[in-house]
């Protein structure tokens, strides 16, 4: 029988954003192809709550509250994933931040809260993972970045588009940079997906399913994704199967960004 490219047994996940939506998912996905995972969240409870999930594949976690922003923060988790696991094989960045106000009346302490959350959380986890990675000459960041990193909208989330930009070029510039050191540094975009967070965003709007219709006839399959659909582009960014692949952005968009 062939090698499972896919297989993750015993390999350590840290997922920032674990705490909801793909975030949990994609923890609850990598338990289930074999990987022990340290979830984090700014969210205490909701961080213990996926580790109890990924427990419940029969995996080992760590949740662990802690802000992306933080530097001291993000090295404590590093420790104790450490401490606990010995290693580090993948980075998810997942945590996010967004607010939707025109930008004509954006205040710009809340611009650059998403930007902190969205940009600068992601180098910070990087830089952190990269170091400990880099000793091993070996590791897989995956970066999430959106369609709204590339193509532009009307809805008044010019923080969070410019954020996913910067991580789509970050991701190519630390491919480059760390690709030397056996690191592979990838992004994947996704169109809408159905959550919690998605289903708040829609609330946000005079008449939701006008909105989500609207977003709808813009994607070619016709459908917005489903929370299990993020779990196999991550599983291949982050398994064997793409040992080849860095530097790239991945768009599972269903299609909106080839109209």
């Amino acid at each position: 029988m062939g090698k499972n490219y896919f297989d993750l047994t015993d390999r350590v996940a840290l997922i920032t954003g674990a705490g909801s939506g793909l975030g949990r998912t994609m923890a609850i996905g990598f338990a289930q192809y074999g990987a022990n995972v340290v979830c984090l969240d700014l969210n205490a409870e909701t961080a213990k709550e996926t580790a109890d999930l990924v427990n419940r594949e029969g995996r080992q976690a760590l949740g662990i509250r802690s802000d992306v922003t933080s530097p001291a923060d993000i090295a404590t988790a590093m420790r104790l994933t450490l401490d606990a696991f010995g290693t580090l094989n993948i980075l998810v960045n997942s945590a996010a931040a967004t607010k939707y106000v025109p930008s004509l009346d954006f205040p710009i302490d809340d611009w650059m809260h998403v930007i902190d959350v969205n940009l600068k959380g992601t180098f910070v986890c990087c830089q952190a993972a990269g170091r400990i990675m880099a000793k091993s000459k070996t590791g897989s960041i995956i970066n999430m970045s959106s369609i709204y990193g590339i193509a532009g909208v009307e809805r008044g989330i010019s923080p969070y588009a410019t954020s996913k930009a910067g991580i789509n070029g970050l991701t190519r510039m630390l491919a480059v940079e760390w690709g030397p050191l056996g690191i592979r540094v990838n992004a994947i975009a996704p169109c809408q997906f159905r959550s919690a967070g998605f289903e708040q965003v829609l609330s946000r709007f005079p008449d939701p399913q006008a909105m989500l219709k609207g977003m709808i006839s813009n994607i070619p399959l016709g459908r917005i994704g489903e929370p299990d659909e993020i779990v196999g582009a991550a599983l291949f960014l982050g398994s064997d199967a793409s040992s080849m692949v860095t530097g790239h952005t991945l768009y599972l968009d269903g299609g909106f960004l080839a109209r």
